[in-house]
């Protein structure tokens, strides 16, 4: 296929800001409620405890982690219009879709307890003694963080032989 135009139409350009603003509720979401809960400790907690049902204050951490997914998924259409018809690239969108739909889950597939730093409720997640919801959330979280790992790395790839886009590689 031909390289596409170097141009961004507006609404692409609304939904990667839109992508960006995801990034950092997300971050913000996760900061502020870390500090709000008192036995939350942001060495030896994982993130998602912030919204267990056991959880302090789960309802704004669920809440932002959602809508950050939400956002996040405007980014990765945006992608889909702007960037190249590669297939890396286009395997990298994806893969942004599926993180983001992973944090639209993560905000109602709750965990039951944190398993990060509660040993019984490692016990009860690992004798398979925890709710479908903390089971789904678990194997979100493992597919969810992959994608995020991967997606700049194909897009990335994707990107590197086309001059125009060549000088947004290392980002």
């Amino acid at each position: 296929m031909p390289p596409r135009s170097a141009s961004v139409n507006p609404g692409s350009s609304r939904l990667a800001v839109g992508g960006l603003a995801g990034a950092v509720l997300f971050s913000g979401t996760w900061i502020l409620a870390g500090l709000a809960d008192p036995s939350f400790s942001f060495t030896d907690n994982d993130t998602s405890d912030l919204g267990a049902l056991t959880a302090a204050h789960p309802t704004p951490y669920n809440l932002g982690v959602s809508l950050s997914g939400l956002l996040t998924l405007g980014a990765a259409v945006a992608l889909f219009r702007a960037l190249p018809h590669r297939r890396a690239v286009l395997v990298g969108a994806s893969l942004i879709a599926v993180f983001s739909l992973g944090q639209i889950i993560d905000g109602f597939a709750r965990e039951d307890c944190a398993a990060s730093v509660n040993a019984l409720c490692r016990a009860a997640e690992q004798a398979g003694r925890v709710s479908v919801q903390h089971k789904i959330h678990n194997a979100e979280s493992l597919v969810t963080f992959s994608a995020l790992a991967l997606a700049p790395l194909l897009v990335g790839l994707g990107l590197r032989s086309i001059p125009a886009w060549r000088r947004l590689v290392p980002w």
